[in-house]
């Protein structure tokens, strides 16, 4: 059963639009104490939100950058790294692991304030 309701919250994450897919995401994220997986809009009102009014800090964030997910500044997405560097990519599902969401989901029977994972887990 709990199986069958993992796949199916991965089936949902999937096909929701990224703007939810984001939101799930960063609350997942805040109650699993994760700050280092957030997901940000890489945007100036989501550097300011991040960075507050210390621009040299997302800039030397940005400098050592590197790996993978190197920050470049036409990605859509950012977050920031362990050793605090930035990481960004075009793509949400880079930064997103649905069926880690999945899991959390249906281990703590938590919907993360979504209706349609709350249909699936009380389903």
């Amino acid at each position: 059963m709990k199986t069958k309701k993992i796949e199916n919250i991965i089936d949902c994450l999937e096909w929701m639009k990224e703007d939810n897919l984001l939101i799930i995401h960063n609350r997942y994220c805040d109650e699993c104490g994760l700050v280092y997986q957030q997901v940000y809009l890489n945007n100036t009102a989501e550097f300011q939100e991040v960075f507050g009014s210390d621009p040299l800090e997302a800039v030397r964030a940005a400098q050592y950058s590197t790996g993978d997910f190197k920050y470049n500044y036409t990605h859509k997405y950012f977050r920031i790294s362990g050793d605090g560097n930035l990481e960004s990519s075009l793509n949400l599902y880079d930064f997103v692991d649905r069926e880690e969401i999945a899991q959390h989901c249906v281990e703590c029977n938590d919907y993360l304030d979504n209706s349609e994972i709350q249909n699936i887990l009380e389903s």
